[in-house]
This record gives structure tokens, C-alpha cells and sequence, in this order.
């Protein structure tokens, strides 16, 4: 099977986020995907939640932003924090998503 990247920002709206990992790890083994999350230094309790979340689940990364760096500085955050050779693909999207 392949190797998929996927990256997200989170940025005070960590419920989005919790269905996004819960809805990958769904739908594929664990051992198959990398969530990637970059907190873009929210000011709610997502870096508190996230933090549980990366115990809970071996594939979950999260890069924890200092200073909010936009969406897109935020995504390239997630990517350069990959080895990206080590994918056969890197999906980016919005944490609003699910997947069925």
C-alpha cells in the first residue's frame, strides 16, 4: 500500500481537527498515513487538545507555531517538516475535512 502525507492547519478550532484525524485513521491503517497538524498558535485550548491527540495516535505530527504564520506559511510548515521521499503522496487541505 501507499504512503500519504496529510497536512492541516489548526488555528482555534480544534473540534475541526479531532474529526479530521479521527475520520483518516477511519479509514486507513494507521502504519499507511502521517497527519501532519500545524497550530498556528491559537489562543483557545487546541494546543492542550492536540497535544493529547499526538499521545493518542502514533501518526499524528503537530508543529506548534509561536507566532500565526497564515494558512499557506502554515502548510509549508507541515511540508517541510516531512521527508517527502518518503511518500508516494502529500495531500494538503482544510481541517473542516472528513473523510467517509
Amino acid at each position: 500500500m501507499k504512503k500519504i502525507a496529510f497536512i492541516c492547519v489548526n488555528y482555534n478550532n480544534v473540534n475541526y481537527t479531532i474529526d479530521f484525524i479521527k475520520s483518516l485513521n477511519n479509514i486507513c491503517k494507521t502504519e499507511f498515513i502521517q497527519i501532519v497538524v500545524v497550530d498556528n498558535a491559537s489562543k483557545d485550548n487546541s494546543v492542550e487538545v492536540l497535544h493529547k491527540l499526538e499521545m493518542e495516535y502514533t501518526n499524528v505530527m503537530v508543529i506548534y507555531s509561536k507566532t500565526n504564520v497564515g494558512y499557506f506559511k502554515g502548510l509549508n510548515l507541515g511540508i517541510n517538516k516531512l521527508k517527502t521521499e518518503d511518500y508516494d503522496y502529500i495531500v494538503i487541505g482544510n481541517n473542516d475535512l472528513t473523510f467517509d
